[in-house]
């Protein structure tokens, strides 16, 4: 018997809520938000607000006018990727990335020059936060890490990693596609 671990991907199953919410929704108004100012626009709008406060609670911030929805998680990144990172800047990341990171870093290595250091995990697979701050460098811009393999499952220390970007005054990105939803 095997363990499904990357639910991200596919988003299944999805629970009985949702799809009744969404269903509810097409029927029952399906306006777009942000398209008017008649009844069931504003009604949009509130729902679209809602879900920002209930996001930014999530993830522990205040502001709901931060929350930006891309139609997934790998736009998401490389958006945010390609918005921070500049020519010549230097990336650290863990050898357990996603292709939605992977590729992406690999790309702006082509195209601007970055540099990337991959910090490599251990035979179970978790990455040491010593080694992600041996590998900080002068022009270190960026630590991105995935918070949980879609392979093998493993947490890996975020909030170590994290508490090393800060100290560092260096940006930090957490790929949460497996742990977010959860």
């Amino acid at each position: 018997m095997g363990i499904y671990l990357d639910n991200a991907a596919t988003s299944y199953p999805k629970p009985n809520q949702v799809a009744k919410s969404i269903y509810e929704f097409m029927i029952n108004n399906g306006t777009s938000s942000g398209r008017g100012s008649y009844k069931m626009a504003m009604k949009s709008d509130f729902l679209v607000y809602e879900t920002r406060k209930l996001i930014g609670e999530l993830f522990n911030f205040k502001n709901p006018k931060n929350v930006i929805f891309t139609s997934n998680i790998t736009e998401s990144i490389n958006l945010a990727l390609r918005g921070i990172l500049k020519e010549n800047d230097h990336v650290v990341t863990s050898s357990l990335e996603h292709n939605s990171v992977w590729r992406c870093l690999k790309t702006l290595e082509k195209e601007i020059n970055i540099k990337i250091t991959k910090v490599r995990a251990d035979e179970y697979g978790y990455t040491n936060p010593i080694d992600v701050k041996n590998s900080i460098k002068e022009n270190t811009k960026l630590i991105v890490f995935t918070h949980a393999s879609n392979v093998l499952g493993t947490i890996q220390p975020i909030k170590e990693i994290g508490e090393i970007a800060k100290e560092n005054n260096i940006l930090f990105l957490v790929d949460t596609a497996q742990t977010a939803g959860v």
